[in-house]
């Protein structure tokens, strides 16, 4: 199984369990194959992204929601809106890491899966060539300082931290019971610092 294949694989896992957590719905994603109106590949390439990037795109899901984290505070791209391919080669940055231009350092072998918010979080980039990923807190050091990970391994691990709800994507989400810890459904359950609703299906 080529790295593409194996991100994607573990990207469909993390947004099948996202949807079983009750935190995205069935309707809100698109699952590769993608449709036309959903992947632009003109733009895609117009963007500045590399073939290797783009083939990668083609196999990885994605939900459409606006303003959704996929990590705590990295907000989900959805690439079916245009306004994504510039938020993908342009996203929030310290000024050591933009050219003479503004823009940022990052060649089009860099896929992000999610970007930070102005004040804080971080990109998510998959390194469309090397099969790696950086998760990139841009206020805390310089792109070039972070370390490269494993993509597969590193999206796999995040999706069972999870599923063990030792890390949760939002604050003040609902999830369904089916998803609580052993010994039954409680509500308000202060979990790292975050409230958790657990309901009743």
């Amino acid at each position: 199984m080529s790295s593409h294949d194996k991100i994607a694989a573990s990207l469909t896992q993390l947004y099948k369990f996202f949807i079983k957590f009750g935190y995205l719905k069935e309707t809100q994603m698109k699952w590769p194959p993608h449709k036309d109106l959903d992947l632009d590949l003109t733009l895609a390439k117009n963007s500045g992204l590399s073939e290797s990037s783009i083939e990668l795109l083609k196999k990885i899901p994605w939900a459409d929601v606006a303003n959704t984290d996929l990590a705590y505070e990295s907000k989900i791209l959805s690439y079916s809106h245009d306004y994504s391919f510039e938020s993908c080669r342009h996203p929030v940055c310290p000024s050591e890491d933009v050219d003479e231009e503004g823009n940022p350092l990052l060649d089009g072998n860099l896929l992000p899966l999610s970007i930070a918010t102005p004040s804080y979080g971080s990109h998510l980039l998959v390194n469309a060539d090397r099969g790696t990923i950086k998760d990139w807190v841009y206020l805390d050091e310089g792109f070039k300082d972070v370390t490269e990970m494993n993509a597969f391994f590193f999206l796999d691990a995040m999706r069972k931290e999870y599923e063990a709800l030792e890390e949760i994507p939002s604050a003040n989400i609902i999830l369904n019971s089916e998803v609580a810890p052993p010994g039954g459904v409680v509500s308000n359950v202060e979990h790292l610092g975050f409230v958790i609703l657990l309901t009743q299906k």
